[in-house]
């Protein structure tokens, strides 16, 4: 008996930390950016994002950043707003998500490549990361919670939530392509 309340006691202090646990944020703006740093936590020539802020500093400022090494180091809850997916142009630096979560919700939206980033590149990577999505998407061809696209490496990264496209075109030969991970995958997903 003395187990069987232990077990139970330990698991409820788990989920009740996770539940406590420290997210960053977002408020809507994106004025900050990220800091660079020649080595952080057993990485070399990565951009450090600390808070919600520098993420979407990221998005707004992503020609500065589609090449970059970027090093996530801590939660983030993007989903004060329509998150604006990353780029609108391929990443093709190597995005360390450190086993944290992104949170994002995308709504409305018509324009193709949808996900937390636009398209992973040839080249790019995106590696330990959980994307908690709400993407809702009116008529985006290409959708998924990592990337709309993926022509690179996108590993031990896991989407839950929901990920959806009402898209629909009778007159065309393109189909809806919307993915957990990503909408269409010319590259390598690995877990």
């Amino acid at each position: 008996m003395k187990t069987k309340v232990f077990l139970i006691l330990a698991l409820l202090c788990a989920v009740v930390q996770g539940a406590w646990a420290d997210w960053s944020v977002w408020s809507g703006s994106h004025s900050s950016q990220p800091t660079y740093y020649a080595s952080y936590g057993g990485r070399s020539n990565v951009y450090v994002i600390r808070n919600a802020s520098e993420l979407a500093g990221v998005t707004w400022y992503w020609g500065d950043y589609f090449d970059k090494n970027l090093y996530l180091d801590g939660d983030m809850d993007m989903t004060a707003a329509s998150w604006q997916r990353m780029g609108d142009q391929n990443y093709t630096g190597t995005f360390y998500g450190n086993n944290h979560t992104i949170r994002i919700k995308i709504s409305e939206v018509t324009e193709n490549y949808q996900g937390l980033f636009y398209r992973v590149g040839s080249g790019g990577r995106v590696q330990d990361l959980h994307v908690d999505a709400d993407i809702r998407c009116l008529r985006s061809r290409l959708v998924g919670g990592i990337a709309g696209e993926n022509d690179g490496t996108i590993e031990n990264c896991w989407v839950s939530g929901i990920v959806l496209s009402n898209w629909q075109e009778s007159m065309s030969s393109y189909t809806a392509k919307v993915g957990g991970i990503c909408g269409q995958n010319d590259g390598t997903v690995a877990f």
